[in-house]
């Protein structure tokens, strides 16, 4: 093929025209460009200049594409004639195929339009090299090699037998191989098996070509992914393929290109995280507005009718001590629950600061006992501090106040999901961290929920009818808190006999 291409292109539209001429000189150094807009300027073209490729949008003012097609078929057989158009059914793209167009491009799909002028002038270049001689298969490769070395496409052609019979310099780079060791290699060639993850019988890389020497029909945006050998990156395509007949309908050859679309792909999956974590974002804003609607209105409803009532000068002093404890614990609600909120919102915007000094966790550990030691005993629950004596002087340089603040969330928790049995909190010493630890013999966390537990606003129980009250921001508290410290929590837990929970706090 001549390398200087000649394209004419009927299009009412000049924008089109302008985008269309455009895409095509992202693909081709050099070509010619004539712009037909009506029947009259498209059959003078044609007749003046020297045409080898036609693209022509499928409907136009007074003159449709397939009228054209039709006088191209009758006058112009050897020109390959794509339809680049905007509205192109299934039935009119099928039916404009059986009249004779080579291929058909869709307006929202551009990119497809350099690998199939490329195909479709490969296409009639073979063609055209059959009737007019009989030269040997590589002397034909050699002819079309600077063609194909110059596309950003990778091609691959195979003979009816499925072996490779011409690639270009793109298809070996994108398969991760080398051209000689792509000639010749069938289908069902064992060296293809790398190429792909999870291969079965058949290769899938060679997928396309099989099909399309198979059904005899083109493959249009097949995609498929491709582990290369050089680091086991995965490449994804996008194929496009047709088949070359020759006088008796017999296929000749299997036409196959290929581009890389892996930086779609990376961008589409990108695309669907993004939409998850968006839907994800929206559930958890709306826990959120219900846990916390929960938590701020209920201890204000106690703290302004308990108030109320004890203004009745009617009221016994044993009722008056009883409203005003009520008071006290709606109150105390109240603010831990705002107090919540203000340690999320600092963690998350990252302006926690974190204070350093020398912390010894036997001491603090004696003071959080104080703590706990009579909420536990009031629900009739054992609670110990396990110490090993070597540790009682062990000190790590940490901000007290808010390892103390992980350790009452801990604790807080495992009181609230405790009915019965033991609650145990201690530490254990390493070379270069320190491991606290909670357990408990509480209600247990399932399986399924235990890896989104630490989230923000996150509880095993989202209903308004949950049994346990709670704004779902304690456990994010105390990962935020530890993460900050430099360390790392976890939790091992079974349903209905208790939870443990571990975080680490490093030394130095």
């Amino acid at each position: 093929m001549e390398n200087n291409i000649h394209i004419l292109h009927l299009e009412d539209q000049e924008v089109d025209s302008i985008l269309i001429k455009s895409y095509i000189s992202k693909g081709f150094s050099s070509f010619d460009y004539y712009f037909a807009e009506d029947e009259q300027e498209f059959i003078r073209i044609l007749e003046t200049e020297h045409v080898n490729i036609i693209l022509s949008d499928y409907q136009l003012p007074g003159y449709s594409g397939a009228e054209a097609l039709r006088y191209v078929k009758t006058n112009y057989p050897h020109i390959p004639f794509i339809f680049v158009t905007g509205k192109m059914g299934e039935d009119a793209a099928i039916e404009s195929l059986l009249d004779g167009a080579t291929d058909y491009v869709m307006k929202s799909k551009p990119e497809r339009l350099v690998p199939a002028i490329s195909r479709v002038l490969f296409e009639a270049d073979l063609r055209q090299e059959k009737i007019n001689s009989d030269i040997a298969l590589r002397d034909s490769e050699e002819r079309y090699r600077g063609l194909l070395r110059n596309l950003d496409a990778g091609v691959m052609v195979y003979a009816p037998d499925s072996s490779i019979i011409l690639s270009n310099p793109k298809a070996a780079e994108l398969l991760g191989l080398k051209e000689d060791e792509i000639i010749g290699k069938p289908a069902n060639d064992p060296c293809w098996n790398f190429l792909y993850e999870d291969s079965s019988v058949l290769p899938p890389v060679c997928y396309p070509a099989i099909q399309i020497l198979t059904t005899g029909r083109p493959i249009r945006d097949f995609r498929m992914g491709v582990s290369r050998p050089a680091g086991h990156d995965i490449v994804w395509l996008t194929v496009n393929g047709s088949p070359v007949f020759d006088d008796h309908g017999g296929i000749t050859e299997v036409v196959i290109s290929f581009l890389d679309i892996t930086g779609q792909k990376k961008f589409e999956e990108e695309l669907q995280r993004a939409k998850e974590k968006a839907e994800a974002s929206d559930r958890l804003k709306t826990a959120f507005i219900g846990n916390i609607s929960h938590e701020i209105l209920t201890p204000l409803n106690g703290i302004l009718g308990f108030g109320e009532l004890m203004t009745d000068p009617d009221l016994s002093r044993k009722e008056k001590e009883d409203f005003l404890k009520m008071l006290n614990e709606s109150s105390a609600r109240l603010v831990n629950t705002v107090n919540n909120i203000m340690d999320i919102s600092l963690i998350v915007s990252g302006n926690q600061e974190v204070r350093r000094i020398s912390v010894v966790p036997v001491r603090l550990l004696a003071e959080i006992y104080e703590k706990f030691i009579k909420p536990c005993t009031d629900k009739k629950l054992e609670f110990s501090i396990l110490q090993n004596s070597a540790d009682q002087e062990v000190s790590v340089l940490t901000d007290p106040e808010l390892l103390r603040k992980v350790l009452i969330h801990l604790l807080e928790n495992a009181v609230k999901f405790t009915k019965e049995g033991i609650i145990e909190a201690g530490f254990m010493v390493n070379d270069h961290e320190i491991e606290f630890y909670v357990k408990d013999t509480g209600i247990g966390i399932s399986v399924d929920k235990q890896k989104n537990i630490f989230d923000l606003f996150i509880q095993e129980d989202h209903s308004n009818t949950r049994k346990h009250d709670g704004n779902g921001l304690g456990l994010s508290i105390a990962r935020g808190v530890v993460e900050l410290l430099g360390g790392r929590i976890r939790v091992e837990s079974v349903k209905g006999k208790g939870s443990s929970f571990f975080f680490t706090i490093p030394r130095e």
